[in-house]
């Protein structure tokens, strides 16, 4: 699949004037790409990744998967396009807390409706992000960098061509978050395009490609 996002913006008014919390970005992702974008808090990095999740809707611009521009879809299409086509690791704690880990890593599998009960899959994905042991539990047991794993598993249980990552580093110890963007780079050795933002400027290096976010713009970097 190639990603092509083209002059997306998106704008916000404050105090009666307008903010553009991305201006017109442009970017193209093909599989086994793993693009980092870097940037201060409210640079507009989380805006523009869930305007390519299909979570936000922009004021203008366009993001096409294969030809296919996703914001002419309906929402249900929109919807079941991203279950499909897209795993996505949200800032922050996202797994559900009355789901046990294997539980919270099939919701997508069986939100797409596919046959079968997709638990060896699901299996063999926390086994790889090593957390297999911790399938069980629920996420109240589990630490930050386990929850992290756990989600990562989530996301890349449909198999998806196009994995957005947001700020996987987040308060992390510095043996985690080695094994969490290795885990991140692994996908994109796999064949999946990859685009993780971030302000942690180590993280960077484990990407082939490197993008700045200032003030709504997004500028390519050298690595």
């Amino acid at each position: 699949m190639v990603v092509i996002i083209k002059n997306l913006t998106k704008e916000y008014s404050r105090g009666g004037r307008v903010f553009k919390a991305v201006d017109s970005a442009c970017l193209t992702l093909t599989p086994g790409d793993f693009i980092s974008i870097i940037g201060k808090s409210g640079s507009g990095k989380s805006t523009l990744l869930n305007m390519i999740a299909g979570l936000t809707v922009p004021t203008s611009g366009s993001v096409t998967f294969d030809d296919n521009e996703l914001f002419s879809l309906s929402d249900t299409e929109i919807s079941n396009y991203r279950n499909l086509k897209i795993g996505y690791v949200p800032q922050g704690q996202s797994l559900l807390s009355k789901l046990t880990v294997l539980e919270n890593v099939l919701l997508p599998y069986h939100m797409a409706e596919k046959s079968g009960d997709g638990a060896e899959t699901a299996e063999k994905l926390l086994e790889k992000v090593g957390i297999a042991h911790l399938s069980g539990s629920y996420p109240k047991h589990l630490s930050g960098g386990e929850m992290k794993r756990a989600a990562i598993a989530r996301a890349l249980i449909n198999s998806p061509e196009l994995l957005l990552v947001d700020e996987p580093t987040g308060d992390l110890d510095a043996q985690t978050t080695d094994d969490v963007l290795s885990l991140i780079k692994s996908a994109a050795g796999s064949g999946t395009a990859v685009l993780m933002v971030t302000h942690d400027t180590d993280a960077v290096s484990y990407s082939n490609r490197q993008y700045e976010m200032r003030s709504g713009k997004l500028l390519e970097s050298a690595k």
